[in-house]
């Protein structure tokens, strides 16, 4: 049948199909949609707009789906012919139309796949979704006043979704089904959203992402709300975006992410990629309640693997304005979802790092797994971190680097297995029990840092690993590979603990200045060994290696004061006890990197005379005597610098 224009039209079936049109120019209010004893959800009221027509609301009046009683179902689809369209108001002012479905399940939904259009350039349009059911828009919309989803869920696609911005309230979702990606300035409230009209009971957010093929968002994305702290992820659900029904999906996001929420990425429903790739310096990413990456089933029906991926460097903010970063899985069946942060080739800098303990065998990660070297900088705004993860990356070349800023206090609960160098800048960078660093090559430590292993009962530093820079080691540490004292300049490194030189072991000794002062600048390196004593475990037959290197100010060359006809001693390790295992043929001393003509002098390390020091000394050649004769007289004579010298008989 047909319908005239009206005010509110009343439209009901009992449990079986019905299709009507509506002619070129039709006006109405509202359209209610009911059907009594349509438990089966297979009868569905159909209303057409006629081909090369229009259809037009009264501003705010729309469309709803009623749910006609328990068990029942109403579904109704507005569509129109070839060139039809639907739009709302007068075209003199903004208008809006109003669909609503109230059902509790899947079936209860509108569908519109009519086209809407603004009604003139004066007259924009905008949709507002409300009740607690399914809307789905698939026509090719141009209406550009903005859709707000204040309730249930929407369904959509590029073209469905008109120009304008897209808002989603606090437990609605926005079901962006479909390859593309949305222009859109698109802003979300905090939340677990809608669950209907997918293929799951899970809790998507405020979007989920979905359809066949790669999609993305290069539109502003706002976070609203308050921040959550990233530290309840898995009990809460900031603004919450979700990888959708096709798994293994990549969603990218090339706008700006702003606001004040937390953002929530989650494979609760499918695994899948999120990247990172705002480029804008002009508008960097800039949101401030956190970043959260989870997987949030405790039994899901296959893995549900999450990688967010940076597409370039730092796409998390950080400092005073922004939030921590955490990871989460709460998978514990043997599908062992993995949850990750791939930095792939850039370089972020963050606050604090934080993961709960993983719910099975497969902890969640931090890694590098792009093509070029990474650095992750933790810390920032002095923030402290737990982090129940590994680091991970793809080897020499396409390593990941971690350095520890700010005055807080970064811990580390698992294995960490990245191969790039470690830097404590500032605060304190622990290892809790389970923890691990044996990959890294290089660990620094500045001055005021604390590298603190004293949570794994210490540290032994590998064979190929160096132990540098001036702050704090806290343990018992072991030196199998090499010690250095030096970061960018010379000082003491100190360590909290005993520590052992140990066969095979290396200690570069840099000094600068042979007159200077121990552990200073101008002067030479120290370790220095609080709570505890130094102990040699090396031996004659596997000496201690000790690389005796003079530098020009702090880079290589002449160390100034340097006179090879004078003796000098230098205290090289200080210990708070006296030095057990010592024997001078335990070490081997190594004067290839002293670039100061040495003359025929020799160095050799010896302790000090109560023994708590390790000293290093220099010895000069003994002068060399000139004789001179003639027919009355013997002359000798020896080096002015010698003078004191007596001959004796």
């Amino acid at each position: 049948g047909a319908i005239s224009s009206g005010q509110n039209l009343l439209l009901t079936a009992s449990g079986s199909s019905a299709s009507l049109t509506a002619a070129n120019g039709t006006t109405v209010n509202t359209i209610s949609v009911a059907q009594a004893g349509n438990s089966g959800g297979s009868a569905t009221t159909t209303l057409q707009v006629a081909a090369g027509g229009s259809m037009t609301f009264n501003d705010h009046g729309g469309v709803f789906v009623l749910n006609s009683g328990a068990g029942n179902k109403a579904c109704f689809t507005l569509s129109s012919g070839s060139g039809g369209f639907i739009t709302a108001g007068t075209g003199a002012s903004p208008a809006s139309i109003v669909v609503a479905v109230n059902g509790d399940n899947a079936g209860n939904q509108a569908t519109i796949s009519s086209v809407i259009k603004d009604n003139t350039a004066n007259g924009p349009v905008s949709i507002i979704v409300s009740g607690n059911g399914a809307v789905v828009m698939n026509g090719v919309n141009t209406y550009s006043g903005g859709l707000y989803i204040n309730q249930g869920q929407f369904q959509g696609n590029t073209a469905s979704v008109g120009t304008g911005p897209i808002y989603v309230a606090s437990g609605a979702t926005a079901y962006l089904n479909g390859a593309g990606t949305y222009s859109n300035n698109i802003a979300i409230s905090p939340g677990y959203g809608t669950a209907v009209q997918t293929a799951t009971n899970a809790n998507p957010g405020a979007i989920l992402l979905s359809g066949s093929g790669a999609a993305g968002i290069s539109g502003t994305l706002t976070l609203l709300g308050a921040p959550f702290p990233v530290t309840s992820v898995g009990t809460v659900a900031g603004n919450r975006l979700t990888g959708g029904n096709v798994a293994n999906n990549t969603y990218t996001f090339s706008g700006q992410i702003t606001g004040t929420g937390t953002l929530d990425f989650n494979a609760d429903i499918r695994g899948c990629t999120m990247v990172l790739t705002n480029t804008s310096a002009g508008s960097p990413n800039n949101w401030q309640g956190g970043l959260m990456i989870e997987e949030s089933l405790s039994a899901p029906t296959s893995a549900r693997n999450i990688v967010v991926k940076l597409g370039a460097d730092n796409q998390i903010p950080s400092g005073a304005s922004a939030g921590d970063v955490a990871l989460y899985s709460a998978d514990t069946t043997s599908f062992n979802s993995l949850v990750r942060l791939d930095l792939n080739g850039h370089n972020n800098t963050i606050n604090g790092l934080n993961a709960p303990a993983p719910a099975n065998s497969i902890p969640v990660q931090v890694g590098n797994f792009g093509t070029a070297n990474s650095t992750l900088t933790l810390g920032a705004n002095n923030a402290n971190g737990a982090f129940h993860g590994v680091t991970a990356d793809n080897g020499t070349g396409k390593s990941l680097s971690l350095v520890k800023i700010g005055t807080g206090t970064q811990t580390f609960y698992n294995a960490l297995a990245h191969n790039g160098n470690t830097t404590v800048s500032n605060g304190t960078f622990a290892l809790a029990a389970g923890s691990s660093i044996t990959n890294s090559p290089r660990i620094s430590v500045a001055y005021g840092a604390t590298f603190d292993a004293s949570g794994i009962g210490g540290f032994t530093v590998g064979t190929n690993q160096t132990l540098a820079g001036l702050g704090t080691v806290v343990g018992s540490t072991v030196i199998n590979g090499t010690i250095n004292p030096f970061l960018g300049t010379v000082g003491i490194l100190t360590n909290s603990g005993s520590l052992t030189f140990a066969s095979g072991g290396n200690y570069v000794w840099d000094i600068n200045n042979a007159i200077g002062t121990a552990g200073s600048d101008p002067g030479w390196s120290l370790v220095k060994i609080q709570g505890g004593g130094l102990v040699i475990s090396a031996n004659s037959g596997n000496p201690f290696n000790v690389k005796i290197t003079s530098l020009s100010g702090d880079a290589a060359g002449s160390a100034a004061n340097f006179d090879p006809s004078s003796s000098y001693r230098w205290t090289i390790a200080q210990s708070a006890s006296p030095i057990t295992g010592f024997s001078a043929a335990a070490f081997k001393l190594d004067a290839s990197a002293f670039s100061n003509p040495l003359g025929r002098g020799t160095f050799s390390l010896g302790l000090s005379a109560d023994q708590p020091s390790l000293v290093l000394s220099f010895t000069p050649a003994s002068p060399t005597l000139t004789v001179a004769t003639s027919l009355t007289n013997l002359t000798m004579s020896w080096p002015t610098n010698r003078s004191g010298y007596l001959l004796e008989s």
